[in-house]
C-alpha cells in the first residue's frame, strides 16, 4: 500500500496466469469487496491479483504491458468504453449489445448503426465481413 512492499497471499483467479506470475512479476492487487450475505465464507486471502506486468519484446517499445487476471476484464473496460462514446473509429451507433449469438458464436458485442436520415427502423444491424 502506498508503495510499501511486504509479503501477501493473493488469489489469483486464472491459475497460475498461464505462467505469468513469477518471482519477481508486477502484480496490481485489489481488496475484494465485502461480502454480499453475512453467510458468505470468509476469503482466505487479503488480496485478489488483478493485472500481471509482462515484460516481453512483442510488448512493443515500451518492452512491458499489463495482462488481466480476470477473463471478463476486457469486456467490461470495452463495454464502458462504448457506453461513453470513447471508440469514434467504430464510427456511429446507436445501440450496443452484449453476448449476442450469431449462427455457431458468440459476439462479445453487436453495434447497431442509425437509420439513415429518413428511413423508417431502429438502426441496421452490423454484419460481419467475409
Amino acid at each position: 500500500e502506498g508503495g510499501a512492499r511486504r509479503a501477501a497471499i493473493a488469489h489469483v483467479p486464472c491459475l497460475d496466469m498461464g505462467g505469468l506470475c513469477v518471482p519477481g512479476a508486477g502484480l496490481l492487487l485489489t481488496r475484494p469487496a465485502a461480502p454480499r450475505k453475512a453467510s458468505a465464507p470468509a476469503r482466505k486471502t487479503e488480496f485478489t491479483v488483478s493485472l500481471v506486468r509482462v515484460e516481453e519484446p512483442e510488448c512493443g517499445p515500451q518492452g512491458w504491458t499489463w495482462v488481466g487476471a480476470y477473463p471478463t476484464l476486457g469486456t467490461q473496460l470495452v463495454r464502458a468504453m462504448l457506453d461513453r462514446g470513447l471508440l469514434p473509429q467504430l464510427g456511429p451507433y446507436c445501440a450496443v449489445e452484449s453476448e449476442r449469438r450469431h449462427r455457431s458464436s458468440r459476439a462479445d458485442f453487436i453495434l447497431r448503426r442509425p437509420p439513415p436520415a429518413g428511413a423508417p427502423g431502429e438502426g441496421q444491424e452490423d454484419q460481419p465481413e467475409g
